[in-house]
């Protein structure tokens, strides 16, 4: 059968490794799988050495190229909705499941199974799954990547190695031993070369160990009292919790040389700061993390990752963003669905251009057109908005041209004269495209839609769809439009550029899980491993961090953390189970495979079963034999809802720290405090800094007095609304649904009343119902339009006091002096300007916040602004 051999410490143990032409190493962690190889060329000694997946990629290229993967997702969709015609919602509901449905199918052939019989009991699931894999096994192309998986023998190994002949294949530290992996070293076995397994094995610490001997007693089928057994080592570091882990009483005389620094991060934040500081940035063999889930921290940190030692997707690019929104738009024959969000997306991604003018320009009228653009959903409902647009935009030109002599360029008089420039996306001098361009850019959008994406649900081909992508890269590309930096572009137009299958059919999801695989696609030579993307490592690659690292920092080590991770290492899913393939396996093989295959599914089984054994082991090989200089382990409260930290950063806190053992570094829960009192310190040295620089300002301009109703609620206001810009600009749906009620009420009042209103000014407000419309004039109840009030040579009507105040509530028990001069005509603005000079500072304007922020057009960056969920919220 096959054959183990033991080590206790694997830093000498690899060291002392001789490597000849004639082996295969193989290694389940990328980072022991690197060192062994640096190992080798330190000794200039020629040999293969390769992760296990890696071996296979390189075997069997078709079948694990990650393109099959997507084609494989895409036919189980298609099956999916062709099995609920028969099964109905439980059909439809696995399509929630596809990626586990596809690594259930892909397990259960890589595991040798040829057809599922029927479920016991007839569950549905189970059924269904049944019915999937034989629909799938008898796909044209599948059948064509099973058929060449199949047919490869031992010159295959040979040829794709480079190689003549084998004399052994050495596989180190491998816990996690599936059915298929199995299958694979039997395989190897039968070849002729013989497989011997390298572990490690403490005989001195069963309970440590009953991973490793349970699972290879069950590959060897042979008791480990015949293992060669290496002399034990002494361990000085770990003792405690290898204590704690055999059960013993821990002696406090006892020697634990261990050194490390355990931290509790009060936040995600408090995490991100502490990887921020230039120490503990992440650098290869200097500074390395490592966590049970590791994919949710590098998503989140991405961005304090140095990005000179990733890999960077075509996505991450800015203009790459446009390859992801296109696929969320929907084409249903020459109609285009798609929310405000997704068009926006689409059209500042930089591909979008017309006459000269680049979509980007366009970023901030479209984010200001937001309210104006509620409810739509195609893209001919967009274009109808926008030609609306237009014409509220001419009404608001009409106004400004009536008042051209009086107001001449002065923003503040055509304002008063022109109430409709309150409306933020009105105000074209602040944008720097007009509405007639964006509808330009819109055309140019649609008719990219219409030619790339498919119709409907409807597949298509992926390498024609690839062609039209490419055609419009180069499109853009001839006209000098160069989206990407140098180099990019021509990773690009190789992804672009991939050779697909001509029958591969996709759709839309698919199509951009394709595109996301190719632009992160790197060909990697046979004698190289793939550079991993990101700079926080899953636990698993501790095997080789723990050698050649200076720096360790293992965090996240919380409670849900755990779980993920084990949920993650489960060899099986998709419905399926070790008893349901060994029925299936019965009717397809003769005896003698029949018991192969089934002593795969034996070792799987066991596998399974030490799951926490091996993480436990991983825990003590860290603490035990990290070569390093500084060893850290943490976990970080708020990452993950209803958290608390694990019984293993539980049990390292009371072996380490609450017993008074020296630990390096500060506990965690002062490290939070010590980092906003530095905070707080360089804050006070700055405004100390800033302090002489401050000056009282001296406002010598002349506002109308309209303006200053805001310095009764609020200075700040007053300033914002009146010196920093000339008039109140609403740019909330809430607040312009109060200023359309303002104008429409005014209106009424002149001649033609409600009819003309409702014939001109309502359409010109497709956002809103007509009911609406016709509610929000009613309530405003603003009067006088006859009344009017004087600036300079410009009379305007005293009731637009409600735009400028729109329904602000005055406190209790202030006297609103200048409300009431407003209303009295006996304006006071000398003594007013005073008062603000005597008491505003430029840096400074003293805010007075209550109710009436709720209607101020700063709320949303006024630090002091106050939200009615504040005010009502109580205490708990």
């Amino acid at each position: 059968m096959f054959k183990v051999e033991t080590y206790q410490n694997p830093g000498v143990y690899f060291r002392s490794l001789d490597f000849q032409a004639d082996e295969l190493h193989l290694t389940a962690a990328i980072t022991l799988c690197n060192f062994l190889k640096n190992m080798a060329k330190a000794k200039k000694l020629k040999t293969k050495i390769f992760t296990y997946q890696r071996l296979q990629e390189i075997l069997y290229p078709e079948w694990n190229m990650p393109l099959t993967q997507i084609r494989l997702a895409s036919l189980v969709r298609q099956q999916l909705k062709e099995l609920a015609v028969d099964f109905g919602t439980a059909a439809r509901d696995l399509e929630n499941n596809i990626d586990e449905l596809v690594y259930g199918f892909r397990y259960a052939v890589e595991a040798g199974a040829k057809q599922l019989v029927p479920p016991e009991h007839n569950f549905i699931k189970e059924t269904i799954f049944q019915q999937l894999f034989e629909r799938l096994i008898q796909d044209k192309q599948v059948s064509f990547l099973l058929e060449q998986h199949k047919n490869k023998d031992v010159r295959h190994l040979y040829k794709a190695l480079g190689v003549p002949s084998l004399r052994v294949i050495y596989v180190y530290q491998m816990y996690r031993v599936t059915a298929p992996i199995m299958l694979f070293f039997h395989r190897c076995r039968n070849w002729g070369i013989p497989v011997v397994f390298r572990i490690p094995y403490y005989q001195q610490y069963p309970n440590l160990s009953r991973g490793w001997r349970d699972l290879y007693e069950t590959i060897t089928q042979q008791s480990s009292a015949d293992w060669s057994l290496p002399e034990k080592t002494k361990i000085t570091r770990g003792t405690r919790f290898i204590a704690f882990v055999e059960g013993k009483d821990i002696d406090e005389g006892q020697t634990d040389d261990l050194s490390m620094e355990l931290l509790t991060f009060n936040s995600p934040v408090h995490f991100r700061r502490h990887m921020t500081a230039i120490a503990n940035r992440p650098a290869q063999r200097q500074m390395q993390y490592a966590s049970p889930n590791a994919d949710l921290l590098n998503k989140s940190m991405r961005d304090i990752i140095n990005p000179a030692t990733s890999e960077i997707s075509l996505f991450d690019y800015p203009f790459g963003k446009f390859f992801f929104y296109l696929y969320e738009c929907n084409r249903q024959g020459v109609e285009i669905k798609l929310n405000y969000e997704v068009y926006l997306e689409c059209l500042t991604s930089g591909w979008i251009i017309s006459k000269g003018m680049n979509g980007k320009q366009a970023l901030s009228l479209l984010r200001v057109l937001e309210p104006y653009m509620e409810g739509v959903d195609t893209i001919t409902e967009i274009k109808d908005r926008l030609v609306t647009l237009d014409r509220l935009t001419e009404v608001g030109k009409t106004f400004d041209d009536l008042a051209r002599d009086e107001v001449q360029r002065n923003h503040t008089k055509r304002y008063l004269t022109n109430p409709f420039r309150s409306f933020s996306y009105l105000l074209a001098r602040r944008y720097p495209v007009t509405v007639k361009q964006l509808q330009e850019l819109t055309l140019v959008l649609e008719r990219i839609l219409l030619a790339i994406l498919p119709d409907g649900s409807n597949a298509v081909s992926l390498k024609g769809h690839l062609e039209k992508l490419l055609q419009l890269w180069r499109g853009l590309k001839e006209q000098g439009h160069n989206l990407f930096p140098d180099g990019v572009a021509a990773k690009l137009e190789q992804a672009l550029l991939f050779p697909v299958p001509n029958d591969w059919q996709v759709r839309g999801p698919e199509i951009r899980n394709c595109l996301a695989v190719l632009f992160s696609w790197r060909p990697a030579e046979n004698d190289l491993e793939p550079v991993e993307k990101y700079q926080i490592h899953n636990i698993e690659q501790l095997d080789g961090l723990i050698l050649d690292t200076e720096k360790l920092h293992i965090t996240d080590l919380s409670i849900n953390s755990l779980i993920a991770y084990h949920q993650r290492n489960k060899n099986m899913l998709g419905n399926l189970t070790h008893s349901w393939l060994k029925k299936s396996f019965k009717q397809s093989y003769p005896p003698g495979l029949y018991k192969l295959h089934c002593h795969c599914l034996w070792v799987d089984h066991v596998c399974q079963q030490h799951n926490e054994s091996f993480l436990k082991f991983t825990l003590f090989n860290t603490l035990s034999f990290y070569s390093g200089k500084k060893l850290t382990i943490s976990w970080i409260k708020g990452l993950h809802e209803n958290d608390d930290a694990s019984v293993f950063y539980d049990v390292l806190s009371s072996l380490y720290r609450e017993s008074g053992f020296r630990t390096d570094g500060h506990p965690g829960e002062n490290n939070s405090a010590e980092i906003d009192s530095f905070l707080a310190a360089v804050a006070e040295t700055a405004s100390a800094a800033l302090g002489d620089k401050q000056e009282k300002t001296s406002l010598q301009v002349n506002f109308p007095a309209l303006a200053w109703l805001d310095l009764d609620f609020c200075p700040r206001k007053f300033f914002y609304s009146n010196v920093l810009r000339p008039h109140p600009c609403y740019e909330s749906d809430f607040h312009q649904r109060i200023v359309f009620g303002v104008i429409g009420s005014l209106l009424v009042q002149q001649a033609n009343g409600w009819e003309g209103v409702r014939k001109f000014l309502f359409p010109l407000f497709p956002q809103w119902p007509e009911a609406l419309k016709e509610n929000l004039i009613r309530t405003s109840r603003v009067r006088g339009i006859r009344d009017y009030m004087q600036f300079q040579n410009v009379s305007y009507p005293k009731a637009m006091s409600a735009i400028q105040r729109l329904y602000a509530r005055y406190a209790r028990g202030v006297n609103f002096k200048i409300k009431n001069a407003y209303n009295r005509g006996a304006m006071k603005e000398r003594d007013w300007l005073k008062e603000f000079n005597d008491n505003a500072l430029w840096d400074d304007i003293k805010p007075l916040p209550g109710q009436h922020c709720g209607m101020c057009p700063h709320q949303l960056y006024c630090k002091e602004g106050e939200y009615a969920i504040d005010r009502n919220a109580g205490t708990s």
